[in-house]
């Protein structure tokens, strides 16, 4: 039964499938999932969806007083994540290197300031806030930060004090902000935002909670203070491509397509790695699903050319490795897919385990009486 013919055939088979599950759906060209809503000011991420800043929020001046920084958000989430961290809001500098983010993992909130170490390697510190984004329940959260730490209000009040934790430790950073995606486009968040504010310092407790009853009457904040807010986005245009900055000139960008603003390539192993059931599931396909193809590319060389087994077997990896390769290329041009080192070293490993396994049965396959 295994003719060249017919292994050449299973092999094209399993290669066809290989780019279908590993390009699909196959849009390289993504709508934008954001859009205005209706009846009231703010905007919705019903999808894969952002918008950012062009330029940086500050340009030109010192944009944070003494490493510190007030943070406003009105928002709505729709989604309880718990196969990856979305990203509300984060901040990046000109080498599109996250300086800080505000993230939301199953119903929590997290903070996420981000360390450069001098090889280059990334680092970051975390603090975060359970029971705070609970699905389809509109809530009010302030951030402030600065020498005496970070504290979390939740509708003007006190939640949690984290007094080593800072999310601006160099005050001549400047950036620009994403919100609703990561720069790669892979973390999005789902939800309703219904504003935003900035403030390049750390705003007192009673002018949190008189923000917190302006905004939530009024749709904005209080204005009477000594800091001016950095960014004020009201979100109370209900059309177009971008969200005013009510308080300085960046604007927030609505592209019509996802942007991609930092194409991953091959992800490292120690930063994909999840420990969940999504991660090894995605494992075990990545190794299985490369078994048949090492196992049948090593009979149909066998059959095809005259070269010893052992070049054919080094052949063989080669060529699922190179396929692995290709697919995992294309898949940075894809925002609902991820580049990952993890899983050429799988594919490859799985086309390994496919030639052993064909010479644990070749001798019952050539001679099967």
């Amino acid at each position: 039964m295994m003719n060249k013919e017919f292994l050449g055939l299973v092999i094209l088979v399993i290669v066809i499938g290989f780019f279908l599950v590993g390009l699909w759906p196959f849009n390289f060209i993504p709508e934008n999932q954001v859009q205005w809503l209706k009846d009231t000011n703010g905007i919705s991420f019903y999808g894969n969806g952002m918008m950012y800043t062009p330029n940086h929020l500050n340009q030109g001046n010192s944009p944070y007083q003494d490493d510190s920084i007030t943070i406003e958000i009105w928002l709505q989430p729709r989604v309880k994540y718990n196969h990856f961290m979305a990203d509300i809001l984060s901040l990046y500098d000109d080498r599109k290197s996250e300086i800080f983010l505000i993230g939301q993992w199953e119903d929590s909130i997290i903070l996420r300031h981000y360390l450069k170490k001098p090889d280059n390697n990334k680092q970051y510190k975390e603090v975060g806030l359970d029971n705070i984004l609970i699905k389809d329940k509109t809530v009010f959260i302030t951030i402030t930060s600065g020498d005496s730490g970070t504290t979390i209000y939740v509708d003007g009040k006190t939640a949690k004090l984290s007094p080593q934790f800072k999310l601006i430790t160099d005050n001549s950073i400047s950036g620009n902000l994403i919100i609703g995606n990561s720069l790669t486009g892979k973390r999005y968040w789902t939800g309703e935002l219904y504003g935003i504010a900035l403030y390049n310092g750390v705003l007192l407790p009673d002018q949190i909670l008189n923000n917190y009853l302006s905004w939530t009457k009024s749709g904005a904040p209080e204005l009477s203070y000594e800091k001016v807010p950095l960014a004020l986005y009201l979100f109370n245009e209900h059309s177009g491509t971008k969200v005013t900055n009510h308080s300085a000139p960046q604007d927030l960008i609505i592209p019509a397509i996802l942007t991609i603003l930092k194409k991953d390539v091959l992800t490292p192993p120690w930063e994909s790695f999840r420990l969940n059931r999504s991660h090894v599931k995605d494992v075990l396909i990545n190794f299985f699903g490369f078994i048949p193809f090492g196992f049948f590319f090593r009979a149909y060389l066998l059959k095809s050319v005259k070269i010893k087994r052992e070049k054919i077997a080094i052949l063989t990896v080669l060529t699922g490795g190179g396929i692995s390769l290709i697919i995992e290329l294309l898949q940075v041009n894809l925002p609902t897919r991820s580049s990952s080192l993890t899983d050429l070293i799988l594919n490859t490993a799985g086309t390994a385990a496919g030639i052993i396994l064909f010479n644990m049965t070749s001798g019952y396959i050539e001679n099967p009486d």
